[in-house]
């Protein structure tokens, strides 16, 4: 190997190792901080507690307490179906006609059980009375053979009569005793018979009843004015006992259930258990529907964070079961509450009071909201707020106790 070949590979790794050096003597140098920490510019507004009417906004479902599956009461067939889904009806209009001759053959089976037991009766009191005629009769022929009997038996002790006429006379006596005392337990027995059939006619009338009743419910009928959400059946279906037929709800019932959250509880309990009306405003579609706040629950769900409050509209425009609505609540007037913007808040309960330059965090706790003069969202909070202190209108990602910031007034 030459010395020339020999030194190649160190030539080219001095040559690495001198580009390498000037690139590091020739790389930019950063410019350096300046010293000291740079405030942020931030915009503020001076408290001015004061008595403000507040607004909750909730988020509610249409819903109807009268809300009904109708079943059918027997094994039918379906012979008429007279409604669909979506339709309203009035009160007693016949939605569904089931096949009723079943019933129909049952209650003219009743009808025929009543009818006899009704002649059993007219039967027996006509029985009764001439049972009462012939006891007379019974009687008469038994006090004249009675006087006959006495008159063989002194024929007999006088020795001019036979001992066979007087037995005969006797036995005679025997059998009029016989049949009167037959007649006699058949008056004295009627009341019993009577009772009897009048149990057995009121057994007949009330099967007879049922059977009318029964084919009654062959006819399904609206029980309110309403509207149909359901139909479970078509012509010529075969229903058993308590198979659904058709689900409707009462429209005049019509109410929004929506969740009031624990903080605003206290107002509207107060202000219900003082007969005070709670207006509200429901937002349907593109149209806006008064409404009242008519009642709370009686119990806080699992997993729910509030009561339940049912809000009756103004009018029957809410139809449909299940329908989203936002509702506007009007609470009660609160006094001492400020209004900041919605930008104010931290998380749900703090705001940030600007103090000497510094950030300073104050808990609160939201009331409600409101309105400006130019109809932008105000919130409504409570707690330890100095007045005219400045409080931090910009939302900050950092911000935190303690942080300097630099101020732009917004009053």
């Amino acid at each position: 190997m030459s010395k020339k070949t020999f030194l190649l590979p160190f030539g080219v790794l001095a040559a690495c190792a001198l580009i390498i050096a000037l690139l590091y003597s020739l790389k930019p140098t950063p410019p350096k901080k300046p010293n000291g920490s740079k405030q942020l510019l931030v915009a503020s507004q001076a408290a001015q507690p004061g008595t403000y009417h507040p607004v909750v906004t909730l988020y509610g479902a249409v819903e109807s307490p009268h809300t009904s599956t109708l079943a059918a009461a027997n094994s039918a067939f379906v012979a008429q179906v007279n409604v669909y889904e979506g339709q309203f009806v009035e009160a007693g209009q016949l939605l569904v006609q089931l096949d009723n001759s079943d019933e129909q053959l049952r209650l003219d089976q009743r009808n025929a059980e009543v009818k006899e037991i009704t002649a059993q009766i007219a039967s027996e009191k006509a029985q009764h009375e001439a049972n009462l005629r012939a006891l007379g009769i019974e009687k008469k022929l038994f006090n004249l053979s009675q006087k006959a009997a006495n008159r063989y038996e002194n024929l007999v002790q006088k020795q001019v009569g036979s001992d066979v006429t007087r037995d005969e006379a006797l036995q005679s006596v025997q059998r009029q005793a016989l049949n009167l005392n037959a007649r006699e337990l058949q008056v004295t027995e009627h009341p019993i018979r009577i009772a009897r059939l009048e149990a057995q006619l009121a057994k007949a009338s009330a099967m007879r009843a049922q059977a009318e009743i029964d084919l009654s419910r062959s006819q399904i009928t609206a029980p309110f004015k309403g509207r149909v959400t359901r139909l479970y059946v078509a012509p010529r279906d075969r229903l058993r006992q308590s198979d659904p037929i058709i689900e409707l709800y009462d429209t005049d019932t019509i109410e929004v259930r929506a969740q009031i959250p624990v903080r605003y509880l206290k107002s509207v309990r107060d202000a219900l258990q003082q007969d005070r009306t709670l207006t509200a405003t429901l937002k349907h579609y593109d149209e806006t529907v008064p409404a009242t706040l008519v009642r709370i629950a009686g119990s806080v769900g699992k997993g729910k964070g509030g009561l339940d409050g049912f809000f009756k509209p103004a009018t029957n425009s809410l139809m449909e079961l299940g329908l989203s609505v936002e509702i506007q609540l009007s609470l009660p007037e609160l006094e001492n509450v400020v209004a900041v913007p919605p930008q104010a808040i931290y998380g749900q309960d703090r705001i940030y009071q600007i103090k000497d330059e510094h950030l300073k965090g104050i808990q609160i706790t939201r009331m409600g909201e409101t309105r400006a003069a130019n109809n932008d969202a105000l919130i409504l909070v409570k707690g330890n707020i100095e007045r005219n202190a400045a409080i931090l209108i910009t939302q900050l990602p950092n911000a935190i106790s303690g942080l300097k910031v630099s101020t732009v007034s917004n009053d």
